[in-house]
């Protein structure tokens, strides 16, 4: 990535520092919780009751893939927009890449998700 890039996600101005240590204040806490309630819960069961409920986990492991790369990132921002210390510099773009590919990956997610969910009931529907 390059740093115009970074500097979107991680900015380097005084300002966007500030914007961005709020932000990471209000939601890490938010992305902790719902990275702790997918961890501690009791495995799923409920949807697609199949051996073990794949689609339940799967669910539990997209969840926990988006939470924890989310919360990775606050915990980052917090830190950058605090201290900005000069050994989070080559994690910075890791941190980033990882951000918007589990982004992508999880809009695709929903994407197919919808597929299913919505568009196969009318298919169903038509061919009966």
């Amino acid at each position: 990535m390059s740093d115009r890039n970074l500097d979107g996600l991680f900015p380097r101005d005084p300002l966007g520092r500030i914007v961005l240590g709020f932000f990471s204040l209000l939601f890490l806490p938010v992305m902790g919780w719902f990275l702790g309630t997918l961890w501690f819960q009791p495995p799923p069961r409920a949807p697609l009751e199949w051996p073990r409920a794949p689609l339940g986990w799967a669910i539990r492991a997209g969840g926990t893939a988006f939470f924890g790369t989310l919360f990775v990132y606050f915990l980052f921002g917090l830190a950058w927009a605090v201290a900005k210390p000069r050994w989070m510099g080559p994690y910075i773009e890791v941190v980033a890449r990882n951000v918007t590919r589990v982004v992508r990956f999880t809009m695709l997610a929903l994407l197919v998700i919808f597929l299913i969910v919505v568009l196969a009931p009318v298919f169903f529907a038509l061919l009966w």
